[in-house]
């Protein structure tokens, strides 16, 4: 097991150029409405079920299964994320899980594919912050900066663009 913590922590700790670039960009304020129900019934009908579970357990059917008292907690959650700017501490936790490549020697680090098993709490949270964001990028014009529908997009008031 030490040989796979190894591996994986030497491979996702590599400078990564984008993380970079992210961190130039600068930030526009502006007031921020309340997550919706709508919101969070929409992410919810969108969640496939039988996907394994991250570290907190918790799959998304029991979400499902809840339903209307699964919407107002997560409702509250969300606001409560929304107001703070800071998500869970849990929700850094993952599970990495090796996954076969399906050639070379199965012994061979390198011959798996990592698999960060995470919370379905903070993926129906990352979907109602997606969609937000995607509304929002539907209406940019040429001279800002938003996410495009193939790759994270950064235009400058020139309206060229880098991918």
């Amino acid at each position: 097991m030490g040989r796979w913590n190894e591996y994986f922590e030497e491979l996702m700790n590599e400078e990564n150029e984008r993380e970079q670039r992210v961190e130039e960009m600068t930030t526009v304020n502006h007031e921020v409405a309340d997550i919706s129900k709508d919101e969070v019934r929409g992410a919810l009908k969108r969640m496939k079920n039988g996907k394994a579970v991250g570290p907190d357990d918790i799959p998304v059917e029991v979400w499902k299964c809840l339903g209307e008292e699964a919407v107002e907690f997560l409702v509250r959650l969300f606001n409560r994320i929304l107001e703070s700017e800071g998500m869970p501490e849990e929700w850094r936790r993952s599970v990495m899980v090796p996954i076969f490549k399906n050639k070379g020697d199965v012994q061979d680090c390198s011959n798996c594919r990592g698999i960060k098993l995470m919370s379905h709490t903070m993926k129906l949270w990352e979907r109602v912050v997606e969609t937000r964001l995607r509304a929002e990028v539907s209406i940019c014009s040429g001279t800002t900066s938003g996410f495009g529908s193939e790759s994270l997009l950064v235009c400058g008031g020139d309206g060229q663009t880098d991918r």
